[in-house]
C-alpha cells in the first residue's frame, strides 16, 4: 500500500535500492532507513505495533 509507494518514491529520489537501506550490520544508525520511516509515519501507516516485534518469543502465536 502506501508505504511501499513511499519506500518506492524514496528510492528513485535518493538513487538507491531498497534492499540497500536493510542491509546495513547497524540499521539504527542508517539516516536513510530513519529518513525514510519518519515519511511512512507521517502518512499515518505506522511502522511500530504494540507487542509486535523479531525479538519476542513466538511459542504463544496462532
Amino acid at each position: 500500500g502506501v508505504a511501499a509507494g513511499i519506500t518506492a518514491v524514496y528510492a528513485l529520489d535518493n538513487n538507491v535500492l531498497p534492499y540497500q537501506l536493510v542491509e546495513s550490520d547497524f540499521l539504527i544508525g542508517n539516516k536513510q532507513l530513519r529518513e525514510l520511516r519518519q515519511k511512512i509515519d507521517a502518512s499515518g501507516n505506522p511502522t511500530m505495533f504494540p507487542d509486535a516485534s523479531i525479538f519476542r518469543s513466538t511459542d504463544n502465536w496462532y
